[in-house]
């Protein structure tokens, strides 16, 4: 029990809360990410929502217009039709995702003083002992 966050009377040092950042351990919400990253959804598409809808809109005409003209289809053919629709749907859904890592990263960044750790990379192989558990 002496473990538990409910016994503690003092506030933590600074050198232990310089250590658990290293470690790794900050208090960061969820709500907040989510939170800021529909509002950037919603704000990009309020933004772009004219130029996805058209950029769709030609896409689908272009490719129903022209899916009679030719003959059976070959495999290149299919492979040719799939990479067309891939790299259009990448090209429509890119500002998007860019807002998306952008508001991640802002988010992170409002909560918790920014800082690279090392630490935080190496793998602890004492968490994935089956054994430790038992």
């Amino acid at each position: 029990m002496s473990g538990s966050g409910a016994d503690r009377t003092e506030k933590a040092t600074p050198k232990r809360r310089d250590e658990a950042r290293r470690r790794g351990q900050v208090a960061r919400s969820r709500e907040i990410n989510t939170g800021l990253g529909v509002l950037a959804t919603f704000g990009m598409l309020a933004m772009v929502g004219g130029w996805l809808l058209s950029g769709v809109t030609a896409y689908m005409t272009t490719s129903l217009a022209t899916s009679g003209d030719r003959g059976p289809l070959s495999v290149t053919d299919g492979w040719d039709a799939m990479m067309d629709a891939g790299w259009e749907s990448l090209r429509l859904t890119a500002p998007f995702a860019a807002a998306g890592v952008v508001v991640g990263v802002v988010a992170s960044a409002i909560q918790v003083k920014p800082g690279i750790t090392l630490e935080v990379l190496k793998p602890r192989f004492q968490v994935l002992n089956p054994v430790s558990g038992v």
